[in-house]
């Protein structure tokens, strides 16, 4: 640990993610290997994952929910699926020491691209749901009567056509020890496509899990060196497909990959748990 912080003394100003994501475009660093390390035990959390490329939302969607602090602060996403329900990522909320946060501490707003502005605010309590899936339910303490995003009925498969949205980093510095850009305050979106699992490497090269979704990375657009793809910031955002109209919610951003596609938990595989729980 002292080692650790002693060859990266940058690493506790960046986040978990942050980080990851410098070291996937540059995996032949062993001072990265060492940094990585380090961060993740100064942090002690799960990864969370913001979209860098993409274009400002061109649509409105009532059912996108930034989950917060007390004080306003975006912390994750979520997709409203219900009129009291919310799904999100399992680690927007259990910390990797399985420590659950209270819900009074949280608050989400609903409908608005604007994260610190409009939509509907709620209070919510938290449920967790099974540790082998990062996916989690927030229970609204009042009803939401938007239009909710649709359970799939079926596993996306690879070449699905998808769009993520999502409040997280856009711009990204060039090196790991310089300033972050500040994150968007406007709801962001890009449209992609699912990939095999065989494109989603976990950062310790085994493959990606059952229960998740892998979604390709758009080459850099704008003169940028990173792939288009989400990132910190993004984590418990939606994986959507719209059809007839309707948009269907298919995963919740859950983290990175070696090759910069992103990882989503699926809700799919979630389905039995989401229903059994919003329906009792």
């Amino acid at each position: 640990m002292d080692t650790g912080r002693r060859k990266c003394d940058r690493a506790p100003s960046l986040t978990f993610w942050q980080l990851l994501t410098w070291l996937a475009h540059d995996m032949k660093t062993l001072h990265a290997s060492a940094c990585l390390a380090a961060t993740a035990l100064i942090m002690g959390a799960t990864p969370a994952a913001a979209i860098s490329g993409g274009e400002e939302a061109t649509a409105s969607y009532p059912f996108m929910a930034s989950l917060q602090d007390l004080t306003g602060k975006h912390l994750c996403g979520g997709t409203l699926i219900a009129p009291r329900w919310i799904v999100t990522a399992r680690h927007c909320v259990v910390s990797a020491t399985g420590k659950q946060t209270d819900g009074k501490q949280l608050q989400v707003r609903l409908g608005s691209r604007d994260h610190r502005t409009g939509g509907r605010g709620s209070r919510v309590e938290v449920l967790p749901g099974d540790s082998a899936s990062d996916i989690a339910l927030l229970k609204l303490a009042t009803p939401a009567y938007r239009t909710p995003a649709a359970l799939p009925r079926t596993e996306l498969k690879p070449g699905t056509a998808v769009r993520t949205i999502g409040w997280g980093d856009h711009d990204l510095p060039d090196h790991p020890g310089d300033p972050w850009p500040a994150p968007p305050n406007m709801l962001r979106q890009l449209d992609t496509h699912t990939t095999g699992a065989d494109h989603c490497t976990e950062m310790n090269g085994k493959p990606m899990a059952a229960n998740e979704l892998c979604m390709a990375a758009l080459p850099p657009a704008n003169g940028s060196k990173w792939p288009q793809t989400s990132r910190a910031g993004d984590s418990g955002g939606p994986l959507l497909t719209k059809t007839y109209g309707r948009w269907t919610v298919h995963g919740a951003v859950s983290h990175g990959s070696t090759e910069q596609n992103g990882i989503f938990a699926s809700v799919h595989a979630a389905r039995k748990w989401i229903i059994a729980t919003i329906t009792r």
